[in-house]
């Protein structure tokens, strides 16, 4: 008899906890794919803001670590690649638009 099935979801899905509150229009989140045979990436970090504006969004957590936008964020025409991060605060802004624009991020 096999080991019993594990979500990977409770394993590798965190929410992340922000200095300022983004609950009303966004979420973040990190993905963890260290040791996981199928993962392109060790982790990654995500932002999805719902609203018609930028946001800022400020993580001390992540403060001072080397992050770049995901390849699909970086691609020709791509309006996600507007995101920015401080990594001297932590503070990555998400940009607007007319849908949902979200932004993934990998250290």
């Amino acid at each position: 008899m096999g080991a019993a099935p594990i979500d990977i979801t409770t394993v590798r899905v965190r929410y992340m906890r922000y200095a300022n509150d983004c609950s009303t229009w966004g979420l973040v989140g990190d993905l963890d794919g260290t040791g996981y045979a199928g993962a392109n990436f060790q982790e990654v970090t995500y932002f999805i803001n719902v609203d018609r504006q930028a946001h800022p969004i400020v993580i001390p957590a992540l403060a001072a670590r080397a992050f770049v936008l995901h390849p699909v964020h970086l691609a020709a025409g791509a309006t996600d690649a507007q995101a920015t991060y401080d990594s001297t605060t932590g503070t990555f802004t998400i940009p607007h638009g007319r849908g949902v624009r979200r932004a993934a991020v990998i250290p």
